[in-house]
């Protein structure tokens, strides 16, 4: 048999229903002594620890699939009675002239660029240059926070630069 030595080699450490001692199957027809029934009980009863393992696997992984799906359906009713939750920030817009502006900002989604570009938007002197800081809370329960935003920010999420979700926030403009 040209898959002779591949039976000899140890089973994979960890798996479930394997044994630590090697499968020792024989190395060709020739090699079996049909007039020996003790060899070939030999060969059927490791053609049932086999097939007793596989079915333990079988089990196994059945009341795995089981738990899984019992664990995603209690996820599903939690998501569905808690509602969504507020991932949104309130960013008071204090721009030069005295103008002020109000916009509800995802902290986890929205960037420093973003926060950059909705300052822009807002300016009505776009041609000189201009800086941002941002402190607070103003409201809420957050740490405090007190950031010059600058372009090296700009990939940086609101949250990691330490603003919260259901706080305000001054975001001063000054050209």
């Amino acid at each position: 048999m040209q898959y002779a030595p591949f039976a000899q080699l140890p089973p994979p450490p960890g798996l479930v229903g394997t044994r630590s001692d090697p499968i020792v199957l024989p190395a060709g027809p020739n090699d079996l002594k049909a007039s020996s029934e003790e060899e070939t009980q030999k060969i059927f009863k490791l053609a049932r620890d086999v097939v007793a393992d596989h079915e333990k696997w079988l089990s196994t992984m059945s009341d795995e699939e089981a738990s899984r799906k019992e664990r995603q359906d209690l996820l599903r009713v939690v998501a569905q009675s808690s509602g969504t939750v507020d991932k949104k920030a309130t960013l008071h817009f204090q721009m030069p002239g005295g103008s002020q502006a109000t916009e509800k900002l995802d902290v986890e989604a929205t960037t420093a660029f973003e926060l950059n570009s909705k300052a822009y938007e807002l300016l009505s002197n776009k041609r000189e240059q201009w800086k941002i800081t941002v402190s607070g809370p103003t409201a809420g329960t957050a740490s405090s926070v007190f950031i010059e935003v600058n372009e090296a920010m700009y990939g940086q999420s609101l949250a990691s630069l330490g603003m919260a979700p259901g706080c305000s926030y001054t975001v001063k403009v000054v050209q």
